[in-house]
């Protein structure tokens, strides 16, 4: 008969260890990848974006005319064009004002010649 040794191979000793060692970095990834993802905390993209609509909606800007040196004309650029009227000179509108520059459509409409001969 054989006589049983208390003694294992080392080759499967050798192939436990490594066993052993792979399941033990195999857990400590996984418990250093989950206190990573328990304690990253991404920046928040909802602050940004309201930074910049509170900036945009505060920041104060002149609200005049400008001129605007684009090839299409506005209505604005047509304003810097105006001579300049006085602001203090504006009369009130009434019946009379009224009366008298349809007096001056109708005198202006009348030169002119429809007879297309």
């Amino acid at each position: 008969m054989k006589e049983a040794s208390s003694t294992k191979p080392i080759g499967q000793n050798l192939i436990k260890l490594i066993s052993s060692v792979c399941f033990s970095l195999f857990i400590f990834s996984v418990l250093l990848f989950t206190v990573i993802s328990i304690t990253y905390q991404p920046p928040n993209p909802w602050l940004e974006f309201a930074k910049a609509l509170t900036k945009v909606f505060t920041e104060v800007e002149n609200a005049s005319f400008k001129n605007d040196a684009s090839i299409l004309q506005t209505g604005e650029d047509l304003v810097a064009l105006a001579p300049a009227v006085s602001t203090t000179a504006v009369l009130p509108i009434t019946t009379d004002t009224i009366e008298k520059s349809e007096e001056k459509i109708v005198d202006s409409s009348s030169t002119f010649d429809y007879d297309a001969t």
